[in-house]
């Protein structure tokens, strides 16, 4: 989906939520860094990629929200989906929590991503955790209602 008018942008995906509302994923690579040091400081800043990827994802966040109208009579001509484009979210899926080694590591990492308005940043280990977790509740749901578990996930 191109997300802008007289300039050509494209985000990674065009997520559609459980509830209907749109949200955008930015993909990097797994070895992607994500923290670089100030050593004069003694503190971790965004790499020079991901910041990259920030603005990236704040500029295609700007261009739907301007065009809430055009992307929702888009999605609904081109796919049938009735969608609800109300402050779309972004994530940028990018690198490894292993590359943290230090908690002060953890630490700058967990205050810069919470300190995003809009996005949020997620290494890839995270989301097989969360994943992981989600599929152990929805288990526990099953077997506790009775119901038969599936063989597959």
């Amino acid at each position: 989906m191109n997300v802008a008018i007289g300039n050509t942008k494209f985000p990674d995906f065009a997520l559609v939520t459980h509830d209907n509302y749109l949200d955008i994923l930015e993909i990097k690579k797994p070895d992607t860094v994500i923290l670089k040091e100030d050593k004069s400081r003694a503190n971790y800043h965004w790499d020079v990629e991901i910041s990259r990827a920030i603005i990236q994802v704040e500029n295609y966040l700007e261009h739907i929200s301007n065009q809430a109208a055009q992307v929702r009579s888009f999605v609904k001509d081109t796919y049938g989906l009735e969608l609800k484009v109300v402050r779309p979210r972004g994530f940028i899926l990018a690198g490894n929590s292993a590359e943290f080694s230090t908690q002060k590591q953890r630490d700058d990492f967990r205050l810069l991503s919470h300190g995003l308005k809009n996005v949020t940043v997620i290494t890839y280990d995270e989301l097989l955790v969360r994943l992981e977790n989600h599929i152990h509740v929805l288990e526990r749901y099953t077997s506790k209602n009775g119901k038969e578990k599936s063989g597959g996930a």
